[in-house]
């Protein structure tokens, strides 16, 4: 089980930007529609396969340096997260285990933080994520891609009958 994050890189458009303190990951919600009628007690809200949400991710920063700058960039940005996280299991060694996450996100909005005395300038900036996909121990654990209509689980892509249906 992995239990922590020892260490983190975060580079967009391939610069690294050492300044990035922490990040919310982007969860995702499929939409959904609500059915009712006959042989059915209520409304139902049942999630619509392959139609997800707003995906939104936030880097939060540190300092008011010119490596920040790439972060108030418009348009379509590329952002690559590596990770070391200890694992921890019963009765084994613990280990670092390596980590990846990328995402296409667009730049919705920046944060210039407040400057005050003897005191570290937090910033950050928010993207609209439209492709997320993670990778652990070298094997991609999850995909979603809004553009091409991906939806991978454990190598399972749940959106490839759909695809294939609308060829």
């Amino acid at each position: 089980m992995n239990i922590a994050i020892i260490a983190k890189s975060v580079k967009i458009d391939g610069v690294k930007v050492p300044s990035v303190t922490s990040i919310d990951m982007p969860g995702f919600e499929f939409e959904t529609i609500d059915v009712n009628g006959t042989g059915i007690m209520g409304t139902l809200n049942i999630p619509i396969m392959g139609q997800l949400a707003s995906m939104e991710t936030t880097l939060h920063t540190q300092g008011r340096g010119a490596e920040n700058a790439i972060l108030r960039v418009p348009g379509k940005r590329r952002i690559e997260i590596l990770t070391a996280e200890q694992t921890y299991a019963p009765g084994k060694d613990d280990k670092a285990v390596p980590g990846k996450i990328f995402m296409d996100a667009r730049l919705k909005g920046s944060e210039g933080g407040s400057i005050e005395h003897a005191t570290a300038v937090e910033g950050g900036a928010t993207y609209e994520v439209t492709r997320l996909q993670e990778f652990a121990e070298g094997k991609e654990i999850f995909l979603a891609d809004k553009e091409t209509n991906q939806f991978v689980v454990n190598g399972i892509d749940y959106m490839k009958p759909i695809r294939a249906a609308i060829q």
